[in-house]
């Protein structure tokens, strides 16, 4: 924290914070996903990483016209409540595995793969708007300790809810900590904005 000045500190805090809910949300959800790859001996994998490989070739190029064309703020509300309206979808759809359709595991697989690499580029759009060059090679590894110790929380609170709640309702968790990411994510770019209109 040294290296963090006076009018700096508040960014920084929001900064890491947001990661460090970003990461947590995708920690709930990697043990359930990876549950779900196993399911059949591993012998599906091939195909789930193959339907990641052209999810995410697919959607690239949407998410960075995006990027590029609308103010970061509003594509990360736009982006992280989508992701939040799927999470509550899967849970619908999740909740009770004998009924759930046969298409519904392998797609949540793919999803979450996908989840995790447009979460963590979408932070990143956010904190390059907040920060200059010159802070961002102070202060870059500061915030991205709040990612990591994210995961950390996330693998914790995983272990700890899911003999208490389930696998599905960690839906609703991993729901309720990329909002908070989200509210993260609104307050560095409004701070930003002050400070330049300053």
């Amino acid at each position: 924290m040294l290296s963090v000045r006076g009018e700096e500190r508040a960014s920084v805090v929001l900064a890491a914070a947001c990661f460090f809910f970003v990461f947590s949300g995708y920690y709930v959800l990697r043990p359930i996903r990876d549950e779900i790859g196993a399911i059949g001996g591993g012998e599906r994998l091939p195909w789930l990483f193959l339907g990641t490989l052209g999810a995410t070739l697919a959607l690239t190029p949407l998410f960075g016209r995006l990027v590029a064309t609308l103010p970061r703020a509003r594509v990360a509300t736009w982006s992280c409540r989508t992701l939040i309206a799927c999470l509550c979808g899967f849970f619908v759809l999740l909740r009770d595995p004998t009924s759930a359709p046969a298409w519904a595991a392998p797609v949540f697989f793919v999803w979450v793969s996908v989840f995790n690499l447009f979460a963590v580029s979408l932070s990143w759009s956010v904190m390059t708007d907040a920060f200059r060059g010159e802070q961002a090679r102070r202060l870059f590894g500061m915030i991205a300790a709040g990612g990591t110790l994210g995961g950390l929380v996330g693998g914790l609170l995983t272990g700890w809810l899911a003999g208490r709640i389930g696998a599905a309702p960690l839906l609703l968790v991993s729901a309720a900590l990329l909002e908070c990411a989200l509210r993260c994510m609104r307050a560095l770019s409004a701070r930003t904005a002050a400070v330049a209109g300053e």
